[in-house]
């Protein structure tokens, strides 16, 4: 299977605790590391997350939510610059 975003991250949301799930593949085959941070809900704290993503050169980000917890995290992280 080809790789197709090299540095990705999956974020699952829900009320209580956020996480993001980054991954990132140097070679093509090889399994990819991953990461687990945990992250709150507050304006700052989505700040946070995303800052991370960034400094981690993470090109795709995909979520999955409970309800409407989405849209804090999708308001937020659609603002960043060079987001696309």
């Amino acid at each position: 299977m080809d790789v197709i975003h090299p540095r990705c991250a999956g974020l699952d949301i829900s009320r209580r605790t956020p996480k993001s799930a980054f991954g990132s593949t140097a070679l093509a085959g090889a399994r990819p590391a991953k990461t687990v941070n945990t992250y709150g809900a507050t304006t700052r704290q989505i700040m946070a997350m995303r800052d991370y993503l960034v400094a981690q050169k993470v090109t795709c980000v995909v979520m999955e939510a409970t309800g409407d917890y989405w849209k804090p995290f999708y308001y937020l992280l659609e603002t960043w610059p060079g987001w696309r």
